[in-house]
């Protein structure tokens, strides 16, 4: 494995380790420290959600069953359960049959999103989230 990928891989298990810490805090953490909704550093300077403002309660929410609730909180919420339940198993496999597929996805991924229609069609889409997250609070 090349030196970058071995950094990718550390950097994605460290990622993915502070989000579940992060999930188990908000599940089993004490109820005044992590049940706040007011540690968003843009919605605490602006006023205004950002477009990742809910996530957190998002992902609970699908936890717990509460579909419709999770889209309204965030729609984010269900990439990043999709990503917390196959990223992980991905690293697994490729760590298992030492190949780095994660890793060439990445830099596929990477290289698609440089294109200008994908980039413009991504931008849209969080900014569709955002006024989302702008209209539901404001």
């Amino acid at each position: 494995m090349t030196k970058t990928a071995g950094r990718f891989y550390l950097l994605m298990s460290l990622f993915f380790a502070t989000g579940i810490v992060w999930l188990l805090l908000n599940i089993f953490g004490p109820t005044s420290l992590f049940s706040r909704h007011d540690i968003c550093v843009v919605k605490n300077t602006l006023g205004i959600s950002c477009p990742s403002c809910g996530t957190t309660r998002s992902v609970m929410a699908i936890f717990n069953g509460a579909f419709s609730d999770a889209v309204y909180f965030n729609p984010l919420g269900w990439l990043v359960v999709g990503a917390l339940l196959i990223v992980p198993c991905w690293m697994l496999f490729d760590l298992i049959s030492t190949k780095k597929t994660l890793y060439v996805f990445f830099t596929r991924t990477e290289s698609s999103i440089q294109s200008k229609k994908v980039a413009v069609f991504l931008i849209l889409l969080v900014l569709l989230n955002w006024i989302w997250n702008i209209y539901k609070h404001g």
